[in-house]
């Protein structure tokens, strides 16, 4: 197996960030505030006439983002930092280097894919196309710390190609077999329970 590297994915956990969604919120907030506040006001007013370009504006910028939201990527939240690569026998994480035989409890949890369109049960107007930085790989170390490593996936089945490594690490006993079966179906599991 050659060297696979990944691009890691560090979540910032903010509670707020601003998006597509709350420009929205806040222009149609702001919007119904001042249509409540210039009710009443003389067709001919300047405020009238801001009133309406303040809404034509709105409209406007509404249509731009639902129809941007088509190509445009979900708002990242964290940052992009660092590699993570995967040998046969390794991983290493920013130039830290964890052996394969000093590690257990190895799980794998792969989700989507930079750039694959994301399906919403809800309106928005934030980006469809995903950011594919919700995959991850957990382990404990010798020191018996546990590590979790977010990670970029940038093709539809570039998981597979960590097989070599899901199945050295099967072997050796540091994952299960049935979460390995979870990661990369019962198919591309070469050893045997």
């Amino acid at each position: 197996m050659d060297k696979l590297t990944f691009t890691i994915f560090e979540p910032d956990n903010k509670r707020f960030r601003w998006t597509p969604d709350w420009i929205i919120v806040l222009l149609y907030g702001s919007l119904l505030i001042m249509f409540w506040v210039l009710d009443g006001m003389p067709a001919d007013s300047a405020l009238t006439t801001l009133k309406n370009l303040y809404l034509v504006s709105v409209v406007i910028l509404s249509i731009y983002f639902i129809i941007s939201s088509f190509w445009t990527y979900e708002p990242l939240k964290g940052k992009i930092n660092g590699e993570v690569e995967f040998s046969k026998d390794y991983i290493k994480i920013k130039n830290e280097l964890y052996n394969l035989n000093e590690i257990s409890n190895v799980e794998f949890h792969f989700n989507k894919f930079h750039g694959e369109s994301l399906v919403r049960l809800y309106n928005s107007v934030n980006g469809i196309l995903s950011q594919g930085v919700n995959n991850s790989v957990l382990f404990t170390d010798n020191e018996n710390q546990t590590h979790q490593v977010y990670f970029r996936l940038d093709a539809k089945n570039e998981y597979l190609s960590l097989s070599p490594f899901i199945n050295q690490a099967v072997s050796l006993k540091r994952m299960r077999f049935k979460d390995a079966i979870d990661s990369i179906g019962i198919e591309n599991v070469s050893v045997t329970q």
